[in-house]
């Protein structure tokens, strides 16, 4: 009773088991022989580790399941004949029953060592065999929708069993077999076939077939080629195929694509406009500017901050209304050889401080009005509102800028309690803005609309995809506002969140010209995508994904009208590389949930000021050259080849898109006001809609704060998008 109190949840997810219709009361069989060769070996392996060939096999029936699904702690039946005194094997009728057998060991442990756990522990249950498994789920309190305390039942039939009886002999043919679990896991002595066999069988209403192809598949390699050291980890044991092992290295991995030897953003943009120098670079509002016209004043600008001390990688904040000055200031700052810092003058004046402060800043482009309302800091100001033009000189200014350099750095939520700095690189921001140029179409670049804060690095994208390839920026203040914006008109290009295009179609729709949508930040749904093409028949829409530390975006998917199913977030962009692995960092088989690691080009120099936190991130790529981004994202290779989103390892969230560490709030919430203890969750509201909700504790003796009062304190630290929807506080109670 013990040992099975509190059992971990079922390897059958709760959502595949919502209805009883899912059950089929039939099985699907997989059969794979097994060599004798082979079969004498695993037998020999059990006679010298003191155990036997039955608890071997429910030993590697258990590391094929915790490789797959990450679930180390695991309720398996062994299936006993219980015949085991003589009068019993000489007596008719059935005596079996099923052992639950409950394993958790650390993935470190070596197989040696597991599998002496693993005796120990089924010696010790099978003395209570005889106790009614069904009485034990009744004293345990399990739910009816549970079933029962294990989802997989393990069976070992010897070659003597069944044969014969008192001499007579017996013919057992072949049937399917009526399960009463999502599992049966078999290893006969003498099968179908005469020799050893593996047969796997499964409830199609439960298990996905590809699911119980590749679970055969990885117990089959464990069985017949996967111990070849005992004192090895149970977590490392090869789990894949050398030739599925090279396909997921190398073959979905084939993004290769050259890039220009020495451009930065700044170099591209320059060419550019020398190119086009009087076609109209962006729109906002009434007022336009020519590509000749914004370079100038981007390099008069940019003259100022060097004589200001801005050179390479010093760090420029920029606090700025959305307008093209905005622009010109991004570009002056490349100009003169720095990373621009962007700051937005709503946040709450300390969380302005910090990132300053963070970040190094020097210098700040802001204007008089916006100062006014920034908090004191060492950093110099440049108020461009207050600057008298200069005459153009005949040279156009660009610093030598290397493609290692930064170029820009962009503060997201960090789950210590303070916001953390992505260092991007110029090589970084060009790989992405040049494979984008791939995806889209010459006409999507004449309109393409700039909508997203400068906080965020979607704004990357719409900056500097037309203004290097020669379009137009289309700057509205937000996407909601772009049905009132003159140039509504002229847009063909959308790139925002899913529930901003979700806002969207329930405000005022999609702009008439719009012809590509890209959405990124958050899932992606297959009823939104619907909505889009209803909206919209012929638009192209593009699901992306990708952290801020990979620039951007890193995979991509098109999504059609004609798909069925959540959409996928595809496979890498240009020199990107995508990896799945498990909790040990060991490659995953297709299908199987692991956390989304990714490397290339696009990997971030790392945090800025963090090398702590750089260190423990951005990992030394163990299967080639360069590092990896631990995303902290779990997805899955699906059988179409692309990658599918399904959730998050941790505790960060995605709110409208935007990125939030629930460790942020849960810090400045434990500094509040009479609070003892604190918690932030993440819940749908009424409308389907996720928001933040944080609960506390009052300290002893104090009267419990209002929402009001906790609101007011975590606004002076958090931006707006971060402080919950509610707050619910009670008293402790001992």
């Amino acid at each position: 009773m013990e040992r099975l109190s509190a059992p971990p949840d079922p390897l059958v997810e709760g959502d595949r088991r919502r209805t009883e219709c899912a059950r089929t009361a039939r099985s699907v069989q997989i059969s794979r022989p097994i060599g004798r060769a082979e079969f004498e070996h695993l037998e020999a392996l059990a006679k010298s580790l003191g155990s036997s060939l039955p608890r071997l096999f429910l030993a590697l029936i258990y590391i094929a399941f915790f490789r797959l699904t990450g679930s180390q702690d695991l309720v398996l039946g062994f299936a006993l004949h219980n015949r085991t005194e003589e009068k019993f094997k000489r007596t008719i009728g059935l005596f079996a029953s099923n052992l639950p057998c409950r394993i958790d060991i650390e993935r470190n442990t070596s197989f040696r060592d597991a599998l002496r756990q693993i005796d120990a522990d089924f010696l010790r249950d099978r003395a209570h065999i005889r106790f009614p498994v069904e009485r034990l789920g009744v004293l345990l309190g399990l739910s009816r929708q549970r079933r029962g305390l294990y989802d997989v039942l393990v069976n070992y039939v010897p070659a003597g069993s069944l044969r014969d009886f008192a001499g007579m002999p017996i013919a057992v043919p072949p049937a399917p077999s009526g399960l009463v679990l999502p599992w049966e896991v078999k290893l006969s002595e003498r099968g179908a076939s005469g020799g050893p066999e593996l047969s796997v069988y499964y409830d199609p209403g439960l298990v996905e077939a590809d699911e119980a192809q590749r679970f055969a598949e990885c117990l089959l390699l464990l069985m017949t080629n996967g111990i070849g050291d005992i004192d090895q980890s149970i977590g490392s044991l090869p789990i894949i195929s050398d030739n599925e092992r090279r396909r997921l290295i190398t073959e979905v991995n084939q993004t290769a694509a050259d890039l220009p030897e020495d451009a930065t953003l700044a170099s591209l943009c320059a060419n550019q406009a020398a190119r086009t120098p009087r076609d109209v670079a962006i729109l906002c509002g009434t007022e336009t500017i020519d590509y000749a016209t914004l370079h100038a004043r981007a390099s008069d600008l940019a003259r100022r901050l060097v004589g200001m001390g801005v050179g390479v990688d010093s760090v420029v904040g920029i606090a700025l209304p959305r307008s093209i000055e905005l622009v010109i200031a991004v570009l002056a700052i490349h100009k003169a050889g720095g990373a621009y810092l962007p700051l937005d003058p709503a946040y709450p004046a300390e969380r302005i401080a910090y990132i300053i402060g963070d970040a190094r800043a020097a210098v700040l482009v802001t204007t008089e009005a916006v100062a006014a309302g920034l908090p004191s800091t060492a950093s110099r100001l440049l108020l461009i509102d207050r600057l008298e033009r200069e005459p153009a000189p005949d040279t156009e200014l660009v610093a030598d800028l290397r493609p290692d350099r930064l170029a820009y750095v962009i503060y997201t939520s960090g789950s210590t309690g303070n916001p953390k700095g992505v260092g991007v690189t110029h090589r970084n921001a060009v790989n992405l803005v040049l494979c984008a140029r791939s995806l889209v179409d010459p006409e999507d670049l004449t309109g393409v609309l700039f909508a997203t804060s400068l906080n965020f690095d979607l704004s990357v994208y719409e900056i500097f995809l037309p203004l290097v390839f020669g379009g137009r920026l289309i700057l509205v203040e937000s996407l909601l506002e772009v049905q009132t914006a003159p140039g509504r008109g002229e847009v063909r290009l959308i790139n925002t969140g899913p529930s901003l295009i979700d806002a969207l179609l329930k405000a005022d729709g999609l702009p008439a010209g719009t012809r590509t949508i890209n959405l990124c930040g958050e899932p992606l749904s297959r009823s939104l995508a619907d909505r889009i093409f209803a909206a919209a028949p012929a638009v192209r829409l593009i699901n992306f994904y990708g952290p801020t530390e990979t620039t951007v975006y890193s995979t991509w998917s098109r999504v059609t009208a004609k798909d069925s199913g959540t959409p996928a977030i595809g496979t890498g962009l240009w020199n990107t590389q995508v990896y799945v692995l498990d909790a040990g960092r060991e490659l995953l088989p297709a299908g199987a949930k692991g956390e989304l690691y990714i490397g290339g080009a696009g990997v971030a120099r790392g945090y800025l000021n963090r090398a702590d936190l750089t260190q423990e991130r951005f990992i030394a790529n163990p299967f080639g050259d360069g590092r990896l981004y631990c995303t902290g994202d779990l997805v899955r290779w699906r059988p179409d080849g692309e990658l599918e989103f399904l959730g998050r390892a941790d505790t960060q969230i995605k709110i409208n898109g935007i990125r939030i560490e629930l460790g942020e709030i849960e810090a400045h919430l434990a500094t509040g006001p009479s609070i003892a203890a604190a918690v932030a969750v993440v819940r749908p509201d009424k409308f389907g809609v996720n928001r933040v909700y944080s609960y506390a504790t009052a300290q002893d003796g104090v009267v419990l704060p209002g929402f009001a009062e906790i609101e007011a304190h975590l606004a002076r630290n958090l931006p707006r998008h971060m402080i919950p929807a509610a707050h619910t506080c009670s008293m402790r109670f001992r």
